[in-house]
């Protein structure tokens, strides 16, 4: 495990050699249980399919059928949905589990994360169990700053159009990366094309497809049992939160981090498997592993996945505190 600092945001640099390096550096033996584990743990919920299995992978399924009463995702995904039909339900799920595996360790290698804690952590086997598509909007991140890294703008639009599949949480997050990315605007409104392309088709596709989808979340709102946002309990006052992370000096890469947490806290809805967001960053392995206090939820229900939200909090506030005191340090130093 490494010996790293709590909150480390070394990694977030938008170094394409320091990248490659990552990707290709040799799998390390933690990995390696870590990717054995995690892919077992996958054919485990594959053969025994224990009840309320793939809830979530099954509402997408009925959607690519052409049923979105419970579907809150954005419309450009459904031609996969609609291929993953043509195959056996629990088939299409130990896909989406393997995808799910490959693109956590991706991001994690990519973003310079704790891979290993990550992918044998709570929220990993949370997001398989249920089929959700945390993981793979998380590898469309990777493939953003990759791709920006590479001032490469389809690569880097296909991240973003994959990443804001989920437009209430990780469309942010990919804004986050592009706006703070060290590059020359002119890269950026290259990479623009592509999500404004899939957002047009899915338009033709699927006509009013906005309306059917505000119209399913007046009907049926998303389930929040597991939602760690401060707006459930102090309403839009926590907005306040965002104030600091976006006006006071410091480096990018700490503000991207800050960014992503703040999301964590201060929308109104947000799934604590969604945390994976946030651990795949160069945050150090103490976080991801803390996000195992979920297991508390077998002893005491939802409570517990809602009280993770310690952990998006305390980081926000160490991370300020950090930056409150270089800047304390700078001042006594010019005085």
């Amino acid at each position: 495990m490494p010996t790293t600092s709590p909150v480390l945001i070394g990694g977030l640099e938008l170094d394409l050699p320091a990248m490659q390096r990552r990707l290709k550096k040799r799998i390390s033996k933690g990995e390696f249980f870590a990717l054995l584990f995690s892919l077992g743990m996958a054919l485990i919920f594959f053969i025994t399919r224990p009840d309320n299995i793939y809830f979530d992978l099954a509402n997408y399924l009925r959607a690519g059928r052409g049923d979105f009463g419970e579907y809150y995702y954005g419309y450009w995904l459904l031609p996969v949905f609609w291929l993953l039909n043509k195959i056996p339900f629990h088939f299409a799920a130990l896909l989406l589990s393997i995808a799910s595996i490959s693109a956590l360790f991706f991001a994690g290698r990519l973003f310079g994360g704790s891979t290993a804690v990550v992918l044998t952590g709570y929220q990993a086997f949370y997001m398989m169990y249920y089929g959700q598509l945390t993981a793979i909007v998380i590898g469309g991140l990777a493939l953003l700053w990759w791709g920006l890294a590479k001032r490469n703008g389809w690569l880097a639009g296909l991240g973003f159009l994959i990443a804001a599949t989920k437009y209430q949480s990780d469309f942010l997050a990919a804004a986050f990366l592009l706006v703070c990315a060290p590059i020359a605007w002119k890269e950026k409104w290259k990479t623009l094309w592509v999500p404004a392309a899939g957002f047009g088709l899915s338009l033709l596709l699927y006509p009013g497809w906005i309306f059917t989808q505000l119209e399913t979340l007046r009907q049926t709102p998303a389930n929040d049992f597991a939602s760690l946002s401060l707006w459930q309990w102090f309403g839009a006052a926590v907005i306040v939160l965002w104030l600091p992370v976006i006006f006071t000096p410091m480096p990018p890469q700490r503000r991207i981090v800050l960014l992503v947490a703040t999301t964590t806290l201060a929308l109104p809805y947000y799934q604590q498997a969604d945390l994976l967001s946030l651990f795949v960053l160069p945050v150090g392995w103490l976080f991801p592993l803390l996000g195992n206090l979920g297991y508390l939820s077998l002893l005491f229900g939802y409570p517990a996945l809602k009280a993770l939200v310690v952990i998006p909090l305390v980081m926000y506030g160490l991370l300020l505190w950090q930056t409150l005191r270089e800047y304390i340090s700078a001042r006594q130093v010019m005085a």
